[in-house]
Formats: structure tokens, sequence, C-alpha cells
């Protein structure tokens, strides 16, 4: 089964690193550059998971999950925060997200990507090349 993602996050290259790691585990991914693109985006094609940066040029991340969980169409919907900065783990659990800190591995962006969505026990594990990202945002 096919599941939807989508990527909000200002820097090109982590949208497209985590597009890389997701799309050969079946996720079909959008991305967004901003919390508003992200928020109309999902509006418009409601995702089965969220994986939203922290610090974005428009807004904070935290600003952004908070209007998608206003949306009704997309509150349920898993997100996941992803940031270089582990001491927000309160204002994630307080968002009802799951948060994931820079430095990461490949296996940990698709291991929390499959939690999400229950896919975990669809085809099981499955090792990738662990490569860290660092980018702090």
């Amino acid at each position: 089964m096919a599941y939807s993602a989508l990527i909000i996050d200002d820097d090109e290259s982590i949208r497209g690193l985590i597009t890389d790691i997701l799309e050969p585990f079946g996720f079909n991914v959008r991305t967004a550059s901003t919390g508003a693109e992200g928020v109309l985006m999902a509006q418009e094609y409601p995702p089965d998971i969220i994986l939203c940066d922290m610090i974005l040029p428009d807004t904070m991340g935290t600003e952004t999950v908070l209007k998608l969980r206003q949306d009704p169409m997309l509150q349920n919907i898993p997100i996941i925060i992803v940031t270089g900065y582990p001491y927000l783990q309160p204002h994630a659990q307080h968002l009802n997200c799951t948060l994931l800190t820079k430095p990461f591995s490949m296996n940990d962006i698709v291991e929390k990507a499959r939690e999400a969505v229950g896919a975990v026990t669809k085809t099981g594990p499955r090792e990738v090349e662990s490569v860290e990202i660092t980018s702090a945002s």
C-alpha cells in the first residue's frame, strides 16, 4: 500500500533527501518550503503523514502544526516535527506530534514515518544506509 507524505521544510536539500529516503518505502511525497504553503498543500491533498521543520521562513513549525490541528480534515494526521533542538520534546507532546531530532539517520526517518502510518508490520523492517542529517533548524 502506498502512503502519502508532506514534507514542510525551507531547506531544499533536506526536502530532497527525505523524499529520496521515503519514496523507496512506498511513500508518495509532496513538499512545501513554507508553513503557509504546507497548510494549503495539506488542505488540497491531505497526506497520510506530515514532516514539518521547526524553523520556517514565514513562521515557526509549532504555528504550522497548530493551523493543521485546527482543521477538522487534517487534525488527526500524524505529524513529525523535525528539528535540531531536542528540548522541544514537551512542545511536540503538547501538539500530539512525534519529535525527530537532528542529527538523524535514514533509518530514523523511515522508522518514524512507517510507525506513524501504521506500516511497520506490512513489509517488515528493512535496513537502509546510515547517513546523518545535521542541519539545526
